[in-house]
């Protein structure tokens, strides 16, 4: 019964978390205008796949954190073992 109350607990405390990143995260403007997501593609993203922009896109949103003011970066880098680029955020 114990270890059941920890994952409760646990569990709830992560969604508190959640609730409180996605309200700050609105808070603080994280929803992007189609001129800052062209921004986006154009310069912090350059050369990123549609599903790695979208994956970066969401990873801002979800983290509250602004990609204009440094706070998060789109890497590319060559993944030998994929034998092509891949992005890392």
């Amino acid at each position: 019964m114990i270890s059941t109350f920890n994952y409760n607990a646990e569990y709830i405390q992560n969604k508190i978390v959640e609730i409180n990143v996605n309200e700050e995260a609105q808070e603080l403007g994280m929803v992007f205008s189609e001129e800052k997501i062209q921004l986006l593609r154009d310069t912090i993203c350059k050369g990123a796949t549609p599903q790695e922009f979208d994956l970066f896109v969401h990873a801002c949103k979800r983290l509250g954190l602004d990609p204009f003011m440094r706070q998060v970066h789109a890497v590319k880098r060559w993944d030998s073992n994929l034998k092509r680029e891949s992005m890392t955020i």
